[in-house]
C-alpha cells in the first residue's frame, strides 16, 4: 500500500519522490527531503490511499507504564488541537476517528512534536467504531 501511495503522489506531481520503505510497520522515505517534495494538493489527491496506511504498527502487549504514557500522550494531543484524539485501548492501539486518520502523519506534525516528550514510541491505529472505515 505504501508503494501505491507513493506512486499516486508521483502521478500528481511529486516526481522526485523516492520509493518508501516499510520498517516495523512504519512508512518512511529514504530521503529526509520527502516532506519538501510533497505538496498539499498531492496529499489531497492521494488521501484515499494515505488513509489506509497505518501511522505505525505495534505487535504484542504493552506494560501498564507504557499504557499510562500513552494516555498522557492522548491528553496532550487533545490539548494541542486534536480534541477527538482518543485514549489508547488496552492493547495499545488508538481507535482514531476518520477525520484524524485522513490527516495522516503530515497533518498532525505540530501535535506530534508537542507531545513526543510524553510518548515517543510507535503509534498503532485502529478505526474507531462508526467512523465509516
Amino acid at each position: 500500500m505504501a508503494h501505491r501511495w507513493a506512486q499516486c503522489l508521483r502521478e500528481h506531481g511529486a516526481t522526485g519522490l523516492p520509493d518508501p520503505t516499510v520498517q516495523n510497520g512504519s512508512v518512511n522515505f529514504p530521503s529526509g527531503q520527502a516532506k519538501q517534495l510533497i505538496t498539499q494538493a498531492e496529499l489531497q489527491a492521494c488521501q484515499h490511499l494515505a488513509a489506509q496506511l497505518p501511522l505505525t504498527h505495534r505487535g504484542g502487549t504493552i506494560s501498564q507504564a507504557q499504557l499510562q504514557q500513552m494516555v498522557s500522550f492522548s491528553r496532550c494531543m487533545r490539548a494541542h488541537g486534536l480534541p477527538d484524539w482518543p485514549d489508547p485501548s488496552a492493547d495499545g492501539q488508538f481507535p482514531l476517528p476518520r477525520d484524524i486518520i485522513q490527516r495522516g502523519k503530515a497533518g498532525m506534525q505540530t501535535q506530534l512534536r508537542a507531545c513526543q516528550h510524553l510518548y515517543n514510541g510507535s503509534i498503532a491505529i485502529s478505526t474507531a467504531p462508526g467512523s465509516g472505515q
